[in-house]
This record gives C-alpha cells, structure tokens and sequence, in this order.
C-alpha cells in the first residue's frame, strides 16, 4: 500500500500545474452538469476553451457554481428527504400482527400516499 501512495505521489508531482488546473476545472464543470441534469450521466463535457483562456492568462481557478442551479437541487433534495421521512414515520406506526389469510393490501394506499 505504500508503494501505491509514494508512485501516486510521485507522478502527481510530476504532471505540469497548467494540466492539472485544466484537469479539475473540467471536473467541476462536469459536476455542475450533473447537478443541472438530476445526477445523470446525459450531458456533454463542458468546454470553456481552457488553452485559449490560458494564453490571455485569464484562465480561472475554479469555475462558481451556478447558486440557482445549487440550491435547486439541494431543495428537491430535502423535498425527497422529507416525503421519505413520512413514509418512514407511516411504517413505524403499522402494528404488525400474524393474520391467517392471504388478504392482500395496496401500501402505498393504506399510507396514504399517491404514488
């Protein structure tokens, strides 16, 4: 395992610092997108024309995050969370009991839920 470290290490000080700046700004690019997308993999990898703007100089650091785009997600993230939740505390309060005939219940129905 340390052989493993001490190579990765190695070889990572051996990449230019422009390629791995071009590296990680195409990864957060392509992790906006995700979000953009609902967590998908149906989008194309963004290209910002890195060695253009790295002839200018003006080739960024990091790319912001679009905040709408951000907070759209984390919204219908607690949304799920939340309906989750409730279909949590429905089951905690079903009573469980040994029933001898095979009668069969829609779920979704006996909590209540529109699914």
């Amino acid at each position: 395992m340390v052989d493993i470290v001490d190579n990765t290490e190695r070889v990572w000080s051996d990449v230019d610092p422009a390629t791995l700046n071009a590296n990680f700004l195409t990864l957060q690019g392509c992790m906006m997108e995700v979000i953009r997308c609902a967590s998908g993999n149906n989008f194309n990898i963004p290209h910002m024309k890195k060695a253009v703007l790295t002839a200018k100089g003006r080739l960024p650091l990091s790319i912001e995050a679009d905040a709408d785009v951000v907070n759209a997600k984390l919204a219908s993230e607690v949304a799920k969370n939340l309906e989750m939740s409730d279909v949590c505390t429905e089951l905690e309060r079903l009573d469980v009991v040994e029933d001898s005939d095979d009668e069969e219940f829609d779920i979704p129905s006996v909590l209540g839920l529109n699914i």
